[in-house]
């Protein structure tokens, strides 16, 4: 059931995007999406990305955790480098 999976993911980093994510998938096409699979991009540890297709469009994702790799990511964007539909910041201190 999706909602118990949600919140088995809702705390972590990524969670909550991954959770609103699979929501509006189940929602729009009415079945459960079986994995969101996220890449670290290689020159910013910390940011991860990833993208699935809902209905013929792609939709791009990414977190970022920590307050210096959100305002890499947010730099990315602003600069024109990247491009996302949903990023999450998480800033908890560890």
């Amino acid at each position: 059931m999706i909602l118990s999976n949600i919140l088995l993911i809702f705390g972590s980093s990524g969670g909550v995007l991954e959770a609103a994510v699979r929501t509006a998938y189940n929602m729009l096409t009415g079945d459960d999406l079986e994995q969101l699979e996220f890449k670290e991009l290689k020159e910013m540890k910390g940011i991860k990305e990833s993208s699935i297709e809902i209905l013929g469009k792609e939709v791009k994702v990414a977190v970022a955790s920590g307050l210096a790799n959100a305002r890499r990511l947010l730099e990315r964007i602003r600069d024109g480098k990247a491009h996302y539909e949903i990023i999450e910041i998480m800033a908890c201190a560890l």
